[in-house]
């Protein structure tokens, strides 16, 4: 089930998770939200509640503030229900999202 609808401003067209991801990198990003799955776990002082196998991407995402991609899992997808919802977040994610879709690199001016 998607809750969020991502759509650019000026084409307002539902952006799905295939249409950012760099053709070929599905497994690469799974692989990184694995890790952050792990992370979370961790930061829980909790054993994983899937296994590797069993993890899938969330189709539920949107662009942070921050510029990274947050991730958000519906309870009992990741977690138990008493460790509530679970959201993971990616930075760095230039070899995994196509550049239309990251936020632009700040211009450093530089004097001669």
């Amino acid at each position: 089930m998607n809750v969020y609808a991502t759509k650019p401003l000026k084409s307002k067209k539902r952006i799905e998770l295939k249409d950012i991801v760099i053709n070929g990198k599905m497994n690469a990003l799974k692989e990184e939200l694995w890790k952050q799955y792990g992370y979370w776990c961790q930061e829980k002082d909790m054993q994983p509640y899937i296994s590797k196998e069993d993890f899938k991407v969330s189709e539920n995402f949107y662009i942070n503030q921050s510029g990274g991609i947050t991730f958000d899992f519906q309870l009992y997808e990741l977690a138990p229900y008493a460790a509530g919802p679970v959201s993971l977040e990616l930075y760095d994610t230039d070899q995994l999202i196509k550049s239309d879709f990251l936020p632009p690199m700040p211009t450093l001016k530089t004097e001669l």
